[in-house]
């Protein structure tokens, strides 16, 4: 899915353009072969203001976020395509949602995103993974990440980085811990 640096500019730029309409972004990791998001889908009087809807869409959320989906991972692929000379799907499985039910969870689902390159072998510490919201979530850089609600949901940047510290890779998915 990623095999150069642009690739993962890119579909951090297509997500911007397609989905940051629907979705609000709290974390993501971007590895070679898969990726993780955490997201928040925005109400429906916010969407309306973002996009051209059918009136057939116009209450049917789900619906207006798959769409957008399927834009975003159609533009990306036809331009990896493109870029690798090479043709055919690239998103073979549907994408998985699981619904976060409490502020833990998403903790919990946010150290899981961000130490997934240390569980892959592809970092030794996910303090220093490129393609992932870690870092971002700590600069002052311009970012499409809702950085002050993350930290806001960890008590502060400080309490974010001590959280991350913590805890250990995690190798089972949080949320099947319940």
């Amino acid at each position: 899915m990623f095999r150069e640096d642009e690739n993962y500019r890119f579909f951090l730029s297509n997500f911007e353009e397609y989905l940051c309409k629907v979705l609000d972004l709290y974390s993501y990791c971007l590895v070679p072969s898969h990726f993780h998001l955490i997201v928040k889908i925005k109400r429906l009087i916010e969407i309306h203001g973002y996009l051209d809807l059918n009136k057939s869409d116009y209450t049917d959320i789900n619906k207006i976020v798959v769409k957008q989906f399927q834009r975003f991972f159609t533009s990306y692929t036809m331009a990896f395509n493109k870029f690798h000379d090479r043709q055919g799907s690239l998103f073979n499985h549907k994408f998985k949602r699981v619904a976060i039910e409490s502020g833990e969870q998403l903790k919990d689902c946010m150290f899981y995103v961000h130490s997934n390159p240390v569980h892959h072998g592809l970092s030794k510490t996910f303090l220093d993974y490129r393609h992932s919201s870690y870092p971002l979530i700590l600069s002052d850089e311009p970012t499409i990440i809702k950085r002050l609600e993350v930290l806001e949901l960890f008590g502060g940047r400080e309490e974010f980085i001590k959280y991350h510290h913590s805890h250990k890779p995690v190798i089972a998915k949080p949320w099947l811990l319940q």
